[in-house]
């Protein structure tokens, strides 16, 4: 029932890159919230470099978080920078079909494409999102959960894109169902900073609210978001990198179901892993070819 529940609610991450491809403009929405945990800047009182190296921090930025750590995050864990820099290194890694990621498989349509044209997909992606789905091993939390990559080319920058993309203001551009975004918590500003507390990019926490047509349910996602340029002297490629995770770990989906707007139950939603990999296009500094993954419950 949650597997099919998670599909339903779901945004078609198809119609989603279509939406971004379109750059409907739209106005800002602001909604005032409190934080369910304020995150910390520092390490808790009494914390020790071994607890840093603890088995729940080894598993925190990985694409495979056991249930039982999932169960135990408190919401606190990316106030460690090395953290949300391996999670931007997990996200490169299950985008670009690297270890942690799970073995895809195309939807039909990718399939044909893809026995057409090989690995020359350029012009194809000019005018096609191409999809593959695909599932954590049983061990990870989530694994029943159907996770979702894309593949297409937008006509942005890749700079441009990843601003976009941390723009809560402009969130509706690209997500028809959000009812708005707001920003609880700036670590680190701009995509482009170099070598600060957070290492390189802008780290933040926001939470969107969305709801999905043929509902009167209100989704509520409280997510860190991290997005960099790629090192390109490390074989990253040129672009940019961006990547989100649930921060408030296993806070009970069903206690918030029972918070009211009006007439509507706010259902807390996770996204357990997302990535946008923005990639340069030779000799067209104004397209992006982006890789997208989404793994949500809701």
């Amino acid at each position: 029932a949650s597997t099919n529940r998670a599909r339903e609610n779901m945004q078609d991450p198809k119609q989603m890159m279509m939406q971004l491809m379109q750059g409907v403009k739209t106005k800002k929405q602001q909604l005032e919230h409190k934080l369910l945990r304020p995150p910390r800047t520092e390490p808790a009182e009494g914390e020790t470099e071994e607890e840093d190296r603890s088995e729940h921090h080894h598993h925190v930025s990985k694409a495979c978080v056991p249930p039982h750590i999932w169960k135990s995050l408190t919401g606190n864990e990316f106030h460690l920078p090395h953290l949300v820099q391996d999670l931007a290194q997990t996200g490169l890694d299950v985008a670009t079909d690297g270890p942690q990621s799970p073995t895809w498989k195309p939807n039909k349509h990718t399939a044909k494409m893809l026995e057409k044209h090989g690995n020359n997909l350029l012009q194809v992606l000019e005018e096609e999102v191409l999809v593959w789905t695909g599932n954590f091993d049983d061990g990870c939390y989530g694994y029943e959960l159907p996770c979702v990559k894309t593949r297409g080319i937008v006509p942005m920058s890749p700079k441009a894109l990843a601003e976009l993309l941390m723009d809560s203001s402009k969130v509706k551009l690209y997500n028809k169902m959000s009812l708005g975004r707001v920003d609880e918590r700036v670590f680190q500003d701009g995509v482009d900073t170099s070598q600060g507390y957070f290492g390189d990019g802008e780290t933040k926490i926001v939470r969107n609210l969305t709801r999905p047509p043929l509902t009167k349910k209100i989704m509520e996602f409280v997510t860190l978001m991290h997005a960099r340029k790629l090192h390109e002297d490390s074989g990253e490629g040129s672009g940019y990198i961006v990547v989100s995770r649930a921060v408030a770990g296993d806070v009970s989906i069903q206690e918030a179901a029972s918070n009211q707007d009006g007439d509507a139950k706010m259902i807390r939603s996770e996204i357990l892993l997302g990535v946008n990999l923005l990639r340069s296009v030779e000799g067209h500094p104004d397209k992006t070819e982006v890789t997208g993954v989404t793994h949500v419950n809701s």
